[in-house]
């Protein structure tokens, strides 16, 4: 990336890389922040996301998928997100336990407090590929992180 700021538009478009998708199979990851959606409209769900960047594959990752990415894909370009539906405190508890993996405690603080610490914060999840139709009706394929487990 172009270290100066005036540089910046001065960059060819072939210069920007295109995310790929990662391969398969558990990844450490970096919290990058949590941000919190009201619904839409009415009868619809609030939606708290957690958004991660990629640090690194675990053992059980595909190298050979890995060297298939190239050798300066940076992984922290793609978008992962874990989305939780809250339509009522047994959703906000599993929102809590989530930020337990993350070794954030909540006791005695507020979610914003605890958010705010999830930046940063690292924890193993396992990722899979998920095929969805967004708000155009196009058909996109994205990292879908399905379990996660502490950093030990």
């Amino acid at each position: 990336m172009t270290e100066k700021y005036e540089d910046i538009l001065n960059r060819s478009w072939d210069e920007i890389p295109v995310p790929k998708l990662l391969p398969v199979g558990s990844w450490l990851l970096r919290g990058r922040n949590v941000a919190l959606f009201p619904p839409k409209e009415e009868g619809q769900s609030m939606r708290v996301a957690f958004f991660y960047e990629a640090k690194e594959p675990m053992d059980d990752v595909s190298e050979k998928e890995l060297a298939e990415l190239g050798d300066d894909y940076a992984y922290s370009e793609n978008d992962i997100v874990k989305q939780f539906f809250i339509n009522r405190n047994k959703d906000w508890d599993a929102v809590r336990k989530h930020l337990a993996l993350h070794g954030i405690d909540g006791a005695g603080k507020t979610q914003a407090d605890t958010f705010k610490e999830f930046k940063g914060a690292e924890v193993i999840s396992y990722l899979t590929t998920r095929t969805f139709t967004d708000a155009s009706g196009n058909t996109k394929v994205d990292n879908d992180p399905t379990s996660f487990a502490k950093v030990e």
